[in-house]
């Protein structure tokens, strides 16, 4: 049953982080820029400058029908701990839209265990469902761990108006996860982009694309998995 539900939707960790952290775009994309908004400026910037990052919150949808990228929520025990949102600042997480013009989430960069494993538990992550290869060979055992996610310059396309990004995650299993069919890594690999909707000035919503055009390439094993995934960034 799980499976078929998926098939239905039709919504629209060292050298890899430090790459990941100043941007993943591996090609160029069609302009479409908007002007820069006034709430970056809070993230940086000044006179001749661009603006920096800006905190975010973004939550990842956790419906496990549907999506095998979720949010760590239910595989959590700590009591200190509740909810799937990833807020800048909170429980070591870096949450932003702009660096390099991407939105990102970094679970592991700020985290002290001496500081937020009194209020937060262990370090937050990400959870992915291994259970959908394209080629139909053996499926993995779920996996939650530490992990980053960017999504490709997001940060001045216009509202209202869907594009397609490349979007990254870097998870220990196949150290890139990868949605960009023409990546530096193996360009042509078949993985797809994915949908994002500014739906405000201040809120962005990112979706994979309806089955079967969610795929995702691994960077070690070089598979293919129908990996999808649906988060939504609101500037604080």
């Amino acid at each position: 049953m799980r499976q078929v539900m998926k098939r239905g939707l039709t919504t629209a960790l060292a050298s890899a982080i430090a790459w990941a952290a100043t941007g993943c775009s591996d090609a160029p994309m069609a302009s479409d820029a908007g002007t820069p908004d006034p709430q970056f400026a809070k993230g940086g910037g000044g006179k001749g400058k661009p603006p920096g990052p800006a905190p975010a919150v973004a939550v990842l949808t956790d419906d496990a029908s549907l999506y095998n990228i979720r949010s760590d929520d239910e595989v959590r025990s700590d009591p200190q701990y509740t909810g799937p949102q990833y807020d800048d600042g909170v429980c070591g997480l870096t949450t932003t839209v702009g660096n390099g013009e991407d939105a990102k989430v970094f679970t592991h960069l700020d985290y002290k265990k001496g500081r937020e494993g009194k209020t937060c538990g262990d370090m937050r992550g990400f959870t992915f469902d291994w259970d959908d290869p394209v080629d139909g060979g053996l499926p993995y055992a779920q996996t939650s761990a530490a992990s980053m996610m960017s999504i490709d310059s997001v940060q001045f396309i216009p509202v209202g108006t869907p594009v397609l990004r490349p979007s990254q995650f870097n998870v220990g299993r196949c150290n890139r996860l990868i949605f960009n069919p023409d990546n530096r890594y193996d360009p042509g690999n078949g993985s797809d982009l994915v949908w994002v909707t500014r739906e405000s000035e201040t809120v962005w919503t990112m979706e994979t694309q309806p089955y079967p055009n969610d795929k995702a390439w691994c960077g070690t094993d070089g598979r293919l998995w129908h990996m999808p995934f649906s988060v939504t960034f609101t500037l604080k």
